[in-house]
């Protein structure tokens, strides 16, 4: 600023400050470097000194900036905003908290851009928003075939806030149909096959089971009595052992059992053993009963005749005659052998 001429007992007003300090405000003007402040900025002064030609200097006083820093946690829990000087250091405040995600320092810009605010070393250049940076945890999933027979499944690698869909099920169990997954062995089923998946956790590289959920499979078992009266089918789960249902009847016939093909052909059902494996047909066996015709001479004199053994549904031709009366000649319709059931 260029000197200013003044004249005793006139009043002169000062001109206004044009001297600039980074950071600071003017205060005014001090008859010192060291003292406070005397005169206001373009204040009106008079009678400064009683000599001639005197030069009085007058220093500019300066206050430092106050500058609000403002942090925004961009997910996180609130951290509280700092009033701080120009060219302060800051402390670093408590890293905040966002759950799923690992906190990575603050940042002159939104999402990790602009530069990172070190707090040993950078100074406050003004009233500024430093903004938290966020990095999403990876974590993964394996799979549990939680009593399969065959197949395998590749762990999957997940990240928090992305969505993931769970692969086909490949695991295989003998009798059972993958109904899904769960979160532990004895949960129910909690995620369909191939379903969408998001945020199953929320610490670092955790790895997450899920245990595959199986159904029994239901089978029917059919009853086939082959001319006995009816017996009603029944459902049966995979590895069941039946309950022997009430033997069919057939006129003229022994129950036989229940075989796995017809005419008694196939295996014999063990119902104390043998389990159900898919849906069946069963058979019933039938063995046609024995019995004999005997014959009485009923009154005869001479001759005899065996017994003739027969089988149920079988034709059998009675014998010859083979007895004698006197002085009688034998009926005409037993002479001969005759067919008979």
């Amino acid at each position: 600023m260029a000197h200013f001429p003044c004249t005793y007992d006139k009043a002169q007003h000062l001109p206004a400050n044009t001297f600039v300090k980074t950071g600071h405000s003017f205060a005014g003007w001090a008859t010192a470097a060291g003292n406070t402040v005397k005169y206001a900025n373009k204040t009106s002064v008079k009678n400064l000194t009683t000599k001639h030609s005197t030069v009085i200097a007058l220093y500019a006083k300066w206050t430092t900036k106050k500058c609000i820093v403002t942090y925004d946690s961009q997910g996180g829990n609130s951290v509280p905003p700092k009033t701080a000087n120009y060219g302060d250091i800051l402390t670093e405040p408590a890293a905040p908290a966002r759950t799923g995600y690992i906190f990575d320092g603050w940042y002159t810009k939104k999402n990790g851009k602009g530069a990172k605010w070190d707090f040993a070393a950078h100074t406050v250049p003004a009233s500024i928003t430093l903004y938290a940076k966020w990095t999403p945890i990876p974590y993964s999933i394996m799979f549990n075939g939680n009593g399969h027979d065959s197949g395998s499944m590749a762990k999957v690698f997940c990240t928090y806030d992305k969505t993931q869909y769970l692969p086909a099920n490949t695991f295989v169990k003998t009798g059972y149909l993958f109904a899904g997954w769960a979160t532990a062995a004895a949960n129910t089923v909690q995620y369909a096959d191939k379903a969408s998946v998001k945020n199953l956790s929320t610490n670092q590289n955790t790895v997450i089971t899920l245990y595959a959920k199986w159904t029994v499979k239901q089978f029917t078992v059919s009853y086939d009595s082959q001319g006995g009266n009816a017996v009603p089918s029944e459902t049966a789960h995979y590895g069941d052992i039946l309950t022997e249902p009430a033997a069919p009847v057939k006129t003229g016939y022994i129950f036989d059992g229940w075989h796995t093909k017809k005419n008694g052909k196939g295996t014999k059902w063990d119902f104390a053993n043998h389990t159900v494996l898919a849906s069946i047909p069963l058979y019933a066996k039938w063995t046609p009963i024995p019995y004999t015709i005997v014959f009485n001479g009923n009154g005869h004199d001479s001759g005899s005749m065996a017994n003739l053994p027969c089988t149920y549904d079988k034709a059998q031709y009675l014998p010859a005659q083979g007895l004698r009366m006197k002085n009688k000649k034998p009926k005409r319709k037993y002479e001969k052998a005759r067919r008979i059931l």
